[in-house]
């Protein structure tokens, strides 16, 4: 889910509901230099990691795909993986690499220090080098892989779906180490419920949380972590008693 909630004065809001990166498609193939790290966007991958290889006296670039279902996702052969794409990447580039036919082809740049690990050191996007949709994807790609599902962007948290255990993330210490006065939002979901409840607490002013999401994303549970982490609060229960 992605979620977002206000409440009086700027410090006092909270978000549940993201909203989406700055795409940058207004790049042109003249941006790019040779050696330069791009995303290349396809219909089958979404997007693939490349590298520019060459610069064409027409204005054409040549961009070598780094992932093996490169081969696959845009119908190119396996070795090597070379795409060439015409100025203005055309319908004509698409549909040499294997993408529907009348769809152009977009280059994005690509950071080399957020790729794989490197995306795990940013708990807040906004803090990304390169910002648009590809690096947000690679960087919510990379912290789900190693079971970090909750990522801030500036106020607005988004929170991935596991769809398995993770254990301690939600337990008594987890309420407890986030129960705490002025704390900076941090990525996680106790840390919007706090950040709520001294905004009530503290600044005597109303709280919103909305909590956002495609059905099946997770708005129920963190609902209901959201509603559990408040009630503790209030009540200043003793949380090693409580079975979560």
């Amino acid at each position: 889910p992605l979620s977002r909630a206000g409440g009086g004065g700027s410090s006092g809001r909270m978000v549940a509901m993201s909203e989406a990166a700055n795409d940058s498609r207004n790049q042109t193939l003249a941006d790019f230099e040779k050696d330069a790290l791009v995303w290349v966007s396809c219909d089958a991958a979404v997007w693939i990691p490349g590298k520019v290889t060459a610069l064409g006296s027409a204005g054409e670039l040549s961009v070598l795909l780094e992932q093996e279902q490169s081969a696959t996702a845009w119908a190119v052969p396996a070795s090597p993986r070379t795409i060439q794409i015409p100025r203005g990447g055309g319908s004509e580039a698409s549909a040499s690499a294997g993408g529907k036919a009348g769809s152009a082809i977009h280059l994005l740049r690509r950071d080399p220090a957020s790729s794989g690990d490197g995306a795990l050191r940013y708990d807040d996007l906004t803090e990304v080098p390169e910002l648009h949709e590809a690096a947000v994807l690679e960087a919510l790609d990379a912290r789900f892989a190693r079971g970090q599902i909750y990522t801030l962007t500036g106020p607005i948290l988004l929170a991935v779906n596991p769809f398995r255990s993770l254990p301690g993330i939600y337990s008594p210490e987890s309420i407890r180490e986030h129960f705490e006065e002025d704390r900076p939002l941090r990525p996680h979901v106790f840390s919007v419920a706090n950040n709520a409840f001294q905004g009530i607490v503290n600044r005597n002013a109303s709280q919103t949380v909305l909590i956002s999401g495609e059905s099946g994303a997770g708005k129920t549970e963190t609902t209901k972590f959201v509603m559990q982490f408040l009630a503790l609060a209030g009540a200043r229960a003793d949380v090693e008693q409580v079975d979560l």
